[in-house]
């Protein structure tokens, strides 16, 4: 098993190599390893009405292939639910760089989730200071995450990190744009299916406000 540790040096997180089972599927993808948050969140997708993790064996067997868990691993009903809690929050937590507040709830079920994954501060033999993946099994996967979040942060990577705006599609995508202003994971597709449906209310609106003179 791959050990799930980085040391830092300074303030910045450098992780252990270790492989990845990472796809490129859909929305632009987002420099490894953050892109494995990006693979986590789009386990679901709402449009096509797909929840790749949609039983605790399903959960089981996406961490194993990600080598984040031994193939033999069990995860119960309650570690699913923490699982797919988990996937939200980060959702939730990408969703601010696309112009949406987080709510005090989520506020407060993102801090619980860092509360239990707690990362360790440990000091290497030669003296560097670093954050390592902690605990066991889904309390271990979650550090690992979080420790991704953390180093997306601080090289600058975070804030191109977005989720769709389209309601109904809610992907997680890695905005490349020069300035940083993507709003969709395919503005061909649903970006305009957006303003198609702005459209049609703002017509909506008017045809209303003329039956009502």
């Amino acid at each position: 098993m791959p050990c799930l540790l980085g040391w830092a040096h300074g303030a910045s997180i450098v992780e252990e190599a270790m492989p990845r089972r990472t796809s490129h599927r859909g929305p632009h993808p987002a420099p490894d390893p953050l892109r494995l948050v990006q693979e986590f969140l789009n386990t679901r997708r709402i449009e096509t009405h797909t929840e790749e993790l949609a039983s605790p064996r399903a959960l089981a067997d996406w961490l194993s292939h990600q080598q984040l868990l031994w193939p033999d691993a069990v995860v119960d009903e309650t570690l699913w639910q923490q699982g797919l809690a988990a996937r939200e929050a980060l959702r939730a937590l990408a969703r601010h760089h696309s112009g949406r507040r987080l709510t005090a709830e989520e506020v407060k079920v993102f801090q619980e989730l860092f509360d239990e994954a707690s990362p360790d501060l440990r000091l290497s033999a030669t003296g560097k200071l670093g954050l390592v993946a902690s605990g066991n099994g889904w309390p271990r996967v979650l550090s690992h995450l979080l420790l991704i979040v953390f180093e997306a942060v601080r090289v600058d990577t975070w804030r191109r990190f977005k989720i769709c705006r389209n309601e109904g599609c809610q992907l997680a995508f890695y905005d490349s744009s020069t300035n940083q202003s993507g709003k969709w994971c395919n503005a061909k597709a649903c970006g305009n299916r957006f303003n198609a449906g702005n459209t049609r209310r703002r017509r909506a609106w008017r045809d209303r406000q003329g039956a009502g003179r």
